[in-house]
């Protein structure tokens, strides 16, 4: 159940990253992820016996707060993100939380 938030709160970045029209490795920039990072982090792990590439929510939550700050092409976009983050964030993260 674990992973398949951590899934479901990454397809919430793939989204905002198809939203910005970015590459990987432009918007693992964003995160001061390398781009080999940012795909270990977005992969899809189907191997039960492998530990899953746990990502830092909210260091990730925190940088988006930062680039709609701060960026013009996250400003452009910034209604598209924050209705990602307000469905996505807000509904997964507070499960990921009881799992602590």
């Amino acid at each position: 159940m674990k992973i398949e938030i951590y899934h479901k709160i990454i397809d919430c970045l793939e989204s905002i990253r198809m939203h910005l029209k970015l590459s990987q490795l432009k918007f693992a920039a964003y995160f001061s992820f390398t781009r080999e990072g940012y795909r270990l982090a977005i992969a899809k792990d189907t191997n039960k016996n492998k530990t899953y590439v746990k990502i830092d929510l909210i260091h990730i939550l925190t940088t988006i707060l930062y680039n709609l700050e701060n960026y013009d092409i996250w400003k452009k976009k910034s209604s598209l993100i924050i209705k990602e983050i307000t469905s996505c964030f807000t509904k997964y993260y507070q499960k990921l939380i009881t799992f602590q």
